[in-house]
Parts: C-alpha cells; structure tokens; sequence
C-alpha cells in the first residue's frame, strides 16, 4: 500500500499519540519516583511519648524510609546500650521501644538511633521526659480492642488520648492481623501524671499511624466508639493522609518533635610528613578462613521426621547480659503460655515479665520463649522462677539466678548482624543464640557472653554484637571481622553453624538440619545462670 507524504505524516502523528506519551508519562513518573527515594531519610519524625507510667514508658516515632531504629537512655552522662524494638529487629517506618524498670518521679535522657545515625531533638540536646509519682489510686482495667483495615498492616502503631489533649496517650503495636487490645486504665494526666478514669462521656482520639504519610482517625464520645465490652464499633481504615496533620491531634507535651542528625565535628589534620622514599614490599599471603559447618539446618518446628529438640528445665538460658539488662529463654515441648517472675530476693519475686511478643492483656503459646527483663540495676544478683503452661521450674525450689555486669565507662559501638532463618513452620517460634569466638587472637581472647535474638514473623533478624561483654563482662568483647559468630537454636544446642565475622547478612535454611551428622557437642556449663 502507497501513502502521499501527508498520509505518513498523519500516521507518525497517531503512532506518536499512541506509544509516545504514555512512555513520557511513564518517564516522568519513573523520574519523580526516584526523585522522592532519593530524598527519602532516616530522621525520626513525629517522636511521641505514651503508656507513661511510675517505670515505664513507649517512646515511638516513624521515619520516611524503612530503617531499624534503638532508643539509647543516657545515664549520668553515658551512653548505654541501645534498646531496639520490641516488635522485632527488621527495618520499619514506624518505630516502637520499650522503656521499663525505671524509678518514680526521676527526669530521664534518650537519643535515638536510626540507621546507624544519631539523633537529638530539633534543639540539638538530648531527648528528655520524666516518669510519673507513686500514688494510691489503683487503675481499674478497662479494656478495648478493635481493629485496623487496609493495605499493608505489617507496621502500624494506635494510639488513644483524651480529644481536648490533657492526657498522654496510650499505645499498642498493630499486628498484621489488623486486631488490637489496649487499656485504657494507665491514661494520665498532662499536668500531673494522674491516672484519669475514662467514662461514658469522655470524648476520646483513636489514632493509627503508620509511617509518616498513612493513617486513620475516629473522635467522639467513648460510648459511641465502643460498645458495652469495650469493642471498637467502627474500624481504623488506613489511608494515605499528610503527616503533620496526624500530629495535630496529640497534645504538645506527648510530642518531642522532629530530631536532628548528631554531627560530631572533624578532628584537625595533622600537617603532612614529607614523603619518604617507600620500600617494597614483600606480599603476605592472605590467611584462608574455612568456614565450619558442623550440621545442616532442618525444620524444628513440629513437622513429621524433624529432628528431636530438647525442651524444659534444661533449655534454661539467660543471655544478652549487660549491666541493666537480660534475656531468660527456653522451649517447652508444646505450645503454652510463659512468663517469668523475679526480683532480687528469692523469697519476694514481685516483678513479672511476659514474652516479647505478648502483652499483659493479650499472651500467646509457644514452643520458644523469650523474655527481655527491662532496666536491671548494676552489680546486682536477681532470682527468677519461670511459668510454663501448667509446669514452674524453680530450680528445685532454690531459684535461677544471675547477676547483672557493672556499668562500663564508654558506650558501646553500634554493631549488628543480621540474617533470615528460611524453610521453617513457624519462623517467628525460634530463638537463636550465639556468641563470639576469638580467631586470631587480635581484641578479646577467648569467647564472648552469649547473645540472642527472636525472629520476626518474616525469619528476619537482627543481633546486636556490640555490646556484647567479654565472659567476665569486665569489658566489651573486641572483636574484628576474621573471629567467628557461633549460631545454633535454643533447644538443639549440639548442632551448631560457624560464619565469619566479616559476612553482614547469614542465612538459615532450617529446612536440611540433620542431613549431615556432627560429633557430640559437650553441654554448656551454665547457660548464663549462677546455681547454687
């Protein structure tokens, strides 16, 4: 077929209209998505203080990319070790820490971290807040519990607060079920504390937010929110929203702001030497590093021919020791309930610690568990009796024990590895442990304390090494990228993996443990406790 100039011409022009502009649009949206990556940071936005209590407090904030985030207490003018997430240690957008066993009536510090990166408040101090007075009213429970719709629920914070903003809010974790519980009785006081007893007619804000441009918002009367058992009547629909106007909602004092990057200043060059002539060098041969790998991994978790772990007493292990915190875990032989109580007498255990993965209105079952103690006291000997289902281990009545470190004169470094455990039933049912091992006699000889970290539900993980003490925990544990991280599960302590320092992401295949056989693997001789 023959087309005149002007034919071809107006087929150009269709064909133009046709595929060219859509592959502009396209550009121009490719274009503009970089552009907003590309400016998107870690700066903690939004920081919120809520659940204040006599010793304890949440502090929460988002960022506009996902990054891990550690809150880090400033105590008598040092930094102590950072307190991650309570959710998990995999990278968020909406960040969620726990502060607990504080003192009554006592002014605090904190800065956080995130990506690696230290932030003060926008005035480029420290963050600050003081927990509430001791007092005699007793909190009434009040429950609610209602749900969050919409797309994505992996990373969603809600949060609930007198409408006229004289209260701190209160605040919970937003599973990816969508399903929440919350208490109402620990709402305080602005102006002095106090626990405040919500009625009827109180008109309340239930906020969700997740990241710094999603969210959602109810208000009104608390009898026309819930009904008679406390049951959110509408739910939370996730939208994307402007971020300033969610924190229009809460009141002044709950909101620290937006932080500023800590910039610590260069240290003046020394002036440069002459050089010299340089003499050569003769090469030195790398020295090789084996990987050993006593086992392969294999599923653990309650399916047809898994290989037998062990459960009880015997899985008893207190890890992640500093000189104000610990972690007691242990697997029991089937789903159940657990929590831990302790205090430093072993006739008064009076405090109680649930699962990370619990609150105390909402507790779950399961094989693994893993209990983070909160703000210990220094130098100090604590005794604890565990709750397994329907069994207590207490030691034979004598109580486990351990004793906190002493606090260091430095903070310690920001350092982590992190990895994914893959092909499991259940991956946020296994708590991994492990610690360092000297392997070229450079830092710290011998081996580390022991660490641990619980899988999210995606077998994502992060542990944290740097504050890791030596076994004495006279000192942090120096170590350098040719010592090796020994990893195994809680529960199959004889099969073990050794990965090189140097590697930043370790993955788990848990589905081939057992495949290949190990040599027997003598027992620990304490598992972090001190038995009498």
């Amino acid at each position: 077929m023959n087309l005149t100039p002007h034919q071809k011409r107006q087929l150009g022009l269709v064909l133009l209209l046709l595929f060219g502009t859509p592959a502009v649009v396209f550009l121009v949206y490719k274009g503009v998505q970089f552009i907003a990556n590309a400016g998107s940071d870690s700066t903690p936005q939004g920081v919120l203080i809520s659940n204040i209590t006599t010793n304890s407090l949440t502090v929460s904030w988002v960022t506009e990319k996902k990054t891990s985030g550690y809150v880090v207490p400033i105590l008598n003018g040092v930094e102590q070790s950072p307190i991650q997430d309570s959710r998990s240690s995999s990278n968020k957008v909406s960040h969620y820490v726990v502060l607990d066993s504080l003192e009554p009536s006592t002014e605090y510090t904190f800065i956080i971290l995130s990506d690696g990166k230290k932030f003060k408040n926008k005035e480029g101090v420290e963050y600050k807040f003081s927990t509430a007075p001791i007092s005699d009213t007793t909190p009434i429970p009040n429950p609610v519990y209602g749900s969050v719709t919409g797309s994505n629920l992996e990373d969603v914070i809600l949060y609930v607060f007198f409408s006229d903003k004289s209260t701190y809010p209160v605040s919970t974790q937003v599973p990816t079920t969508g399903n929440w519980t919350l208490d109402l009785s620990s709402i305080r006081s602005v102006s002095d504390k106090s626990i405040l007893q919500v009625t009827e007619s109180t008109n309340l804000t239930v906020l969700a937010r997740s990241g710094v441009d999603r969210g959602g918002v109810l208000e009104g009367a608390y009898s026309s929110l819930f009904d008679s058992k406390g049951k959110l009547l509408q739910s939370i629909q996730l939208e994307e929203v402007l971020g300033s106007s969610l924190l229009e909602y809460f009141p002044d004092i709950a909101d620290l702001g937006t932080s500023q990057e800590v910039i610590i200043p260069e240290e003046p060059q020394e002036p440069e030497e002459p050089e010299q002539p340089v003499k050569p060098v003769v090469p030195v041969q790398p020295q090789a590093y084996t990987r050993r790998q006593d086992v392969q991994w294999e599923d653990l978790v309650a399916s047809a021919g898994s290989i037998e772990m062990e459960s009880g007493e015997d899985t008893v292990t207190v890890t992640n020791l500093t000189d104000t915190y610990a972690v007691i875990s242990w697997r029991s032989s089937q789903k159940e309930e657990g929590y831990v109580k302790y205090g430093t007498s072993k006739t008064e255990l009076t405090e109680e610690i649930v699962d990370s993965r619990d609150t105390y209105t909402e507790k779950g079952e399961y094989y693994s568990h893993y209990i983070e103690s909160g703000r210990l006291q220094p130098d100090t000997t604590y005794y604890f009796e565990i709750y397994s289902g329907d069994d207590v281990y207490d030691y034979d009545g004598q109580k486990y024990t351990f004793k906190t470190f002493s606090t260091l004169s430095s903070s310690p470094p920001l350092e982590t590895r992190v990895g994914e455990v893959v092909n499991s039933n259940d991956l946020s049912d296994l708590v991994l442990v492990g610690k360092i091992i000297d392997n070229d006699e450079l830092g710290t000889v011998g081996s580390s304390g022991y660490v641990s970290v619980l899988p999210d539900t995606n077998g994502t993980w992060e542990l944290v090494i740097g504050d890791v003490r030596s076994e004495d925990g006279s000192s942090y544990f120096s170590f350098s990228d040719a010592d090796i991280l020994q990893i195994y599960i809680l529960g199959a302590i004889g099969n073990k993996y050794d990965f090189n320092l140097s590697l930043n992401e370790i993955e788990l295949d848990v589905s081939k443990l057992g495949e290949v056989g190990g040599g027997k693997v003598d027992l620990l001789t304490d598992y972090g406790l001190l038995l009498n």
